[in-house]
């Protein structure tokens, strides 16, 4: 069964892969693709994409991870499993109401730059959560990446098309949709994967599974770093024509 599994996934990439390379060799010959190449020629929308894909490998699999942690290694059943993670939408939604204060205030740069910061303690800090965890502190610390993923996905994703004509603007939402839904899949795939090999070298006991989680949430933590370094591509007013236009 397990090659099978294998068997199947390499086809699949195979084939994801092969249409990918067909639509490009496609788009190139045409002269009105559906959704043009030359949109990655702007640099804000190339490192918006950029971006956009190492948010959700940082940050996609925490709503995956942490109750799957909560119920196997903290002992808590599923319906508390499933309420504890309401801070995280709750924080996101309010959070929302004042990103456009911030942005004004600060910039897209500097929001973002700090805000990925931000995402990076509050994952890191999710791998000292121990079962002994006061409630309260936990509730903190999802509020905590609730809001740091509510105001990197609202900037990040207006500064991706804000230097797009009007002409290229819905085929630059089309691309983000299309990268935000490929990028939440293979968020959760590779968190799944890594907490897999952590297991499988670290151990399957209490203590060694809470490590194995500790450790991959320390993993996911990378590529927010890595997300950091990619921002630093950004200029200080890249993003300010938007606000021109209100």
């Amino acid at each position: 069964e397990d090659r099978i599994n294998q068997w199947l996934t390499a086809l699949i990439l195979a084939v994801g892969l092969g249409c990918f390379s067909f639509y490009y060799l496609y788009a190139q010959r045409i002269q009105n693709p559906l959704l043009p190449l030359n949109l990655f020629a702007t640099r804000t929308f190339r490192l918006g994409m950029v971006a956009n894909i190492f948010i959700r490998l940082c940050g996609s699999g925490i709503p995956f991870l942490m109750p799957l942690m909560l119920q196997v290694v903290f002992n808590y059943s599923a319906d508390v499993a499933g309420w504890l993670l309401a801070p995280i939408a709750l924080s996101s939604v309010l959070t929302k109401s004042f990103v456009g204060k911030i942005l004004a205030r600060l910039g897209y740069k500097t929001t973002l730059m700090l805000t990925a910061l931000s995402m990076v303690l509050a994952i890191a800090a999710m791998s000292l959560l121990q079962q002994d965890t006061p409630i309260w502190c936990l509730v903190l610390i999802l509020a905590w990446y609730g809001s740091c993923m509510s105001i990197i996905f609202t900037s990040v994703n207006t500064l991706t098309i804000s230097d797009l004509g009007e002409h290229n603007a819905s085929a630059g939402s089309t691309y983000l949709s299309v990268i935000q839904q490929v990028g939440i899949s293979i968020g959760i795939a590779i968190s799944a994967v890594i907490l897999d090999l952590y297991r499988h070298f670290i151990g399957e006991s209490g203590e060694q599974l809470q490590r194995a989680f500790s450790a991959t949430f320390l993993t996911s933590a990378i590529f927010g770093i890595i997300l950091l370094w990619v921002l630093t591509y950004l200029r200080k007013e890249d993003g300010a024509e938007n606000f021109r236009r209100e």
